[in-house]
């Protein structure tokens, strides 16, 4: 068990680190020696498959990557409410991938169920940073699939968090959003 959390983990520091294909490594052997107790499919399998997806997709192995997130959301899903947040993510991060791809529709889906299970984990009314860049994200997938006006509402609701955000602090995760997202718009 301890083996598995240090790979999960130098996997971890390695995609923090700027150092993918490291962080695939560590993953893939944490899911390798996982699987070999496990088989295919069980909830202690989802955060290596997860970490195998996001350092697959930074390395531009999309398909590897999509599959991937596949199996780390079905495993995601065996661990029910306690994994609800590490779900959230691994959506967004497939959608991230897919927008990569050129896939807005199904970029959109995958936004748009991470936001729907961060609202459910965390409130629908609550005023945060990643709910800011959920709408954000949606609002590009809207984008790229030409519904201008559907993306500038959702850029409008990511605006306004991110306004909340900075009227209670000088966030510069917030200010950075702020910027990206008033670029975004003007280019709508």
């Amino acid at each position: 068990e301890s083996t598995i959390i240090a790979l999960n983990n130098s996997g971890s520091f390695f995609m923090f680190a700027g150092e993918p294909q490291k962080a695939l490594a560590a993953y893939e052997r944490s899911l390798k020696i996982l699987q070999k107790g496990l088989g295919k499919e069980h909830k202690a399998l989802a955060m290596p498959y997860h970490g195998v997806a996001s350092a697959q997709s930074a390395l531009g192995r999309y398909d590897e990557a999509i599959a991937n997130f596949g199996a780390a959301i079905r495993c995601y899903e065996l661990g029910g409410e306690k994994m609800q947040k590490d779900l959230m993510s691994c959506y967004a991060g497939f959608g991230d991938t897919l927008y990569k791809t050129g896939d807005f529709t199904d970029a959109y889906a995958k936004h748009a169920a991470a936001l729907k299970i961060f609202e459910e984990v965390f409130g629908a009314d609550s005023v945060n940073l990643l709910r800011a860049k959920y709408y954000a994200l949606l609002a590009s997938d809207l984008a790229g699939l030409g519904k201008k006006t559907d993306a500038l509402q959702n850029y409008e609701k990511a605006l306004e968090l991110a306004n909340k955000i900075l009227e209670k602090s000088g966030d510069e995760h917030a200010k950075r959003l702020r910027s990206e997202i008033e670029a975004e718009m003007r280019k709508l």
